[in-house]
């Protein structure tokens, strides 16, 4: 049997588009379960947390033009742990 996520199913997390009576329904007919917490929780949703740090990373060197930016993003993006 296959799961999503609570979103899916209640309007408590702001995407009405996944609480409409025909998704609704189609769930059912999928025989989906439907998991107890948000599809955007943080701890769900890792690469917010790798964003967060490259775009501080960026933020210290103060890029002042385009190029600059792009190659400090490249940059700090290599340094970023690979795990």
């Amino acid at each position: 049997m296959k799961t999503c996520s609570r979103a899916l199913r209640t309007s408590d997390w702001g995407d009405y588009k996944h609480t409409a009576k025909t998704t609704q329904k189609w769930l059912q007919d999928k025989s989906l379960n439907v998991l107890e917490w948000p599809s955007q929780s943080p701890d769900l949703n890792l690469i917010e947390h790798l964003l967060k740090n490259l775009k501080i990373a960026v933020q210290r060197c103060s890029p002042s033009n385009l190029t600059e930016l792009e190659r400090i993003c490249r940059e700090e993006w290599e340094k970023l742990p690979k795990y």
